[in-house]
């Protein structure tokens, strides 16, 4: 499935490109990781096997099927988003370890956070000097 996530950005984003930076910030959830804290499992054919315990996307782009939810540019001002009462994502990602989804899996079903909204709304205005960046991703 896709969904649409934010990805909070500095305003400079330190002296990276924007999908470098962005990549950066959303490399702790990606299912494929090749870290060394990820599980690695042999199949019965002899395939490698990897498993992020924190995984949340196997694929990304920014803005994708998303482009111009939030306007005409995919990364706009948290100020400007929270001005213009912009569509809140399905999850918010920022650098080092957060992750606010509006559902996550427990290992046998998704449970459903019915305080997402407000938690996201909550880091974005204690973070309003920063952007927020519109990105596509496929779990």
């Amino acid at each position: 499935m896709h969904f649409l996530i934010g990805v909070i950005l500095p305003f400079h984003y330190e002296g990276k490109k924007l999908d470098e930076a962005i990549g950066e910030i959303l490399k702790p959830w990606d299912e494929r990781s090749e870290d060394e804290n990820i599980t690695v499992e042999m199949t019965e054919d002899g395939e490698t096997w990897r498993h992020n315990p924190n995984g949340q996307w196997d694929w990304w782009q920014l803005g994708g099927r998303w482009s111009t939810v939030w306007g005409s540019s995919n990364v706009i001002s948290i100020a400007d988003f929270i001005v213009n009462d912009c569509q809140i994502p399905y999850a918010v990602a920022m650098a080092p370890d957060i992750w606010l989804s509006r559902e996550t899996w427990d290992g046998s079903t998704l449970v459903k956070h019915e305080d997402h909204d407000e938690k996201v709304m909550k880091l974005l205005t204690e973070n309003r000097d920063m952007f927020i960046a519109a990105v596509d991703i496929h779990s």
